[in-house]
């Protein structure tokens, strides 16, 4: 970890409480590590939602026709540097976000929706899922089948993991930094719809997690 010379004793009772556990659970995209004795590897674990397509289409005040439909999620992600003015390049795609985001719209064909709508249900009925890449969003885009974009994050412990998980499996796309936040993403989106994701992740983490704590209560 970067600066672990300043905060070793911090990390030396962390180590030791982590080292206390008889099981770690490993649900994809994880960082190796020494200190756990017992792994075990599991399916992504991540929310359910439903296609609420139709839905949507009668609650845009453009239409989704043919168009693709992408969900953009920042997260808690500094959105500020996002060009999103450039979305409007891209007339063939309809872009949905819970981010909040200036009003009005910066782009005619982005979309700011309030709560009626969950984020697993946008992911659900959406083509493509453009984020930065946490594991939860990973975790819900994989369960639905959908392809990722996103971008490369130095300051990310973790993304060497996700990197690496998307390439080698094929079920998303990282894109320069500065393409990104440019939004240049038509070529992408479109390479993004070629992707097959269904069947290239394991899924279903939870019901491991859960029979094993289940197992714990009866001994």
């Amino acid at each position: 970890m970067p600066g672990i010379g300043d905060r070793a004793d911090l990390l030396e009772i962390l180590r030791q409480e982590y080292a206390c556990a008889t099981m770690q659970f490993l649900p994809q995209c994880h960082i190796d590590n020494s200190v756990v004795g017992s792994k075990k590897t599991v399916g992504f674990i991540g929310l359910k939602g439903r296609d609420a397509r139709a839905e949507l289409a009668r609650f845009l005040p453009a239409p989704i026709g043919e168009r693709t439909l992408v969900f953009v999620y920042l997260g808690q992600s500094d959105s500020s540097r996002i060009e999103w003015n450039n979305l409007k390049n891209m007339r063939d795609c309809i872009f949905i976000t819970r981010d909040p985001i200036a009003q009005p719209s910066p782009s005619p064909n982005l979309f700011v929706l309030d709560g009626r709508f969950s984020h697993a249900d946008l992911v659900a009925s959406s083509d493509v899922v453009c984020t930065k890449a946490g594991y939860s969003t990973l975790a819900t885009a994989f369960a639905h089948g959908k392809p990722v974009i996103s971008c490369d994050r130095e300051d990310f412990c973790e993304f060497g993991a996700v990197r690496d998980f998307m390439e080698r499996n094929e079920v998303g796309l990282i894109v320069d930094s500065g393409k990104f936040y440019a939004c240049d993403w038509s070529e992408t989106i479109k390479q993004a719809r070629k992707l097959t994701v269904k069947g290239k992740t394991r899924l279903d983490g939870e019901l491991d997690v859960v029979a094993e704590v289940r197992r714990l209560l009866q001994s």
